[in-house]
């Protein structure tokens, strides 16, 4: 990371929320719904005024990354940016779809399903479909699409080879100190090829929204083997 950029995890629980800080302030992701709060408190608690705020990131349309997003678009005049394939569901205050990966998933579906319930439409400002420079928001980093878990799914790629990737890794459901795929994906083959993708470009350390972060070595030790 440079030295004039932080890059803050905040735990929410279950689910990681990011904050980089350079010469702007970015916010990846906002938590389930009813999150909005307490993101906006950890704003405060980390020193970044609301005004600092030039964008915020959805690394994809699930509930558990945009549920607190209706609050922080109120607190904040940051525009929202998200892949243009899960916009749709966004705005019609939808999940992209979940489908399970295996057992697990399935046993969590329902689970899932009743959260979908909970509809919270949502426009995006900035919809994207390749790399986006995030150095006109203030942050010495970039957006680029890694599908699988969703059609739109994207990640943050910062400097020093670290990288936001959203749900395109989770821990495993027993081990959970592993990095494994997550239990929900529309194309496991799709997931594969973005994390391999994010590892010809050098990146050695993966942020996620649930469990991690993980180094190469993991990935390469448990995904790839």
């Amino acid at each position: 990371m440079a030295k004039d950029q932080r890059l803050i995890r905040v735990s929410l629980g279950w689910v990681n929320v990011f904050f980089i800080k350079g010469k702007k302030a970015v916010i990846v992701d906002t938590g389930p719904p009813g999150a909005g709060r307490r993101v906006l408190n950890a704003l405060l608690r980390h020193n970044i005024k609301r005004e600092e705020v030039s964008l915020i990131i959805l690394t994809h349309a699930h509930f558990d990354h945009f549920g607190g997003a209706p609050t922080l678009r109120q607190a904040l005049s940051a525009p929202l940016v998200v892949h243009r394939a899960d916009a749709f569901y966004l705005e019609r205050g939808e999940n992209a779809p979940i489908i399970p990966l295996g057992l697990f998933g399935k046993v969590l579906i329902g689970v899932f399903k009743g959260w979908a319930k909970k509809r919270l439409a949502i426009p995006c400002e900035i919809l994207i479909e390749d790399r986006l420079d995030l150095s006109q928001f203030g942050i010495n980093a970039y957006i680029l699409p890694t599908p699988g878990h969703t059609e739109g799914s994207i990640s943050v790629i910062l400097s020093d080879g670290e990288a936001i990737i959203g749900d395109l890794l989770a821990p495993h459901p027993i081990f959970r100190w592993r990095p494994n795929l997550p239990l929900f994906a529309q194309e496991k083959g799709l997931a594969l090829e973005s994390i391999k993708m994010l590892l010809s470009l050098g990146i050695n350390k993966f942020y996620a929204a649930h469990g991690g972060p993980w180094d190469r070595e993991d990935i390469e030790r448990w995904i790839l083997k």
